[in-house]
């Protein structure tokens, strides 16, 4: 038979989901960058038409500032540090700080990839062939 209410388990909340913000500030600094090269890629040939260089680096500058942005939005998403969580909950506190280490520091190498990524654009001429 069924145990009186006073002896029942407590039913256990289910932990939240990973927030959407990391997810997109994980993945947001890589995208910028891949982004980057098929923009720069579509454009070259318009710039060498035009004779003009503008787009190439307004591409380059956008990406850098969205890795830069998913980079930030990574270490604000982070949350409190993984011992501060729920402790009926541990997991999801870990994993969102975890999560948001992460996501800062892809943000970070992608900041650097959008970096490199710009250097060939300053320094070549978008008519030059190999």
């Amino acid at each position: 038979m069924d145990a009186p209410l006073s002896r029942r388990e407590p039913t256990r909340a289910r932990p939240p989901a990973a927030s959407p913000v990391l997810w997109a500030a994980l993945l947001g600094g890589p995208l910028a960058c891949l982004a980057l090269l098929e923009i720069d890629y579509i454009l070259v040939t318009w710039a060498c038409a035009e004779e003009s260089r503008w787009p190439l680096h307004l591409a380059a500058a956008v990406a850098v500032l969205l890795a830069a942005a998913a980079a930030f939005a990574g270490w604000r998403a982070r949350g409190k540090d993984a011992r501060d969580g729920d402790p009926r909950h541990p997991a999801p506190a870990a994993r969102a700080h975890f999560l948001g280490r992460i996501a800062a520091l892809s943000g970070a190498l992608s900041v650097l990839v959008a970096l490199a990524l710009w250097l060939p654009i300053l320094v070549l001429d978008p008519c030059q062939r190999a």
